[in-house]
């Protein structure tokens, strides 16, 4: 067992759940762990559970906030990868003129 991990409790959708996570890693882990509550928040009041005509539930939000948070993820790192290929064109453009 790694011997350099602990455990934090963290609280996400009303719930706390104990996670192992090493020291350099805490405020990290529970930043995202508050990400996910706010979002969680933010989908049970667009979409409340329990309405007459919703069989939305805890996992539904839970679902639906994770889905928006990797969406989240997934255009930031694309974002990056075109933000490196623009650096990397204008190096090549800045090596060029040098020559």
């Amino acid at each position: 067992m790694n011997e350099n991990l602990f455990t934090i409790n963290v609280k996400v959708a009303e719930r706390s759940y104990p996670i192992r996570v090493e020291k350099e890693d805490e405020e990290d882990m529970r930043k995202a762990a508050d990400l996910l509550d706010d979002t969680v928040s933010k989908f049970k009041k667009k979409y409340p559970a329990g309405e007459t005509d919703s069989k939305i539930s805890l996992i539904d939000h839970l679902i639906m906030a994770g889905t928006q948070i990797a969406f989240q993820y997934k255009r930031l790192e694309a974002q990056k990868d075109i933000d490196v290929l623009e650096l990397k064109n204008l190096a090549n453009i800045l090596n060029s003129d040098e020559n």
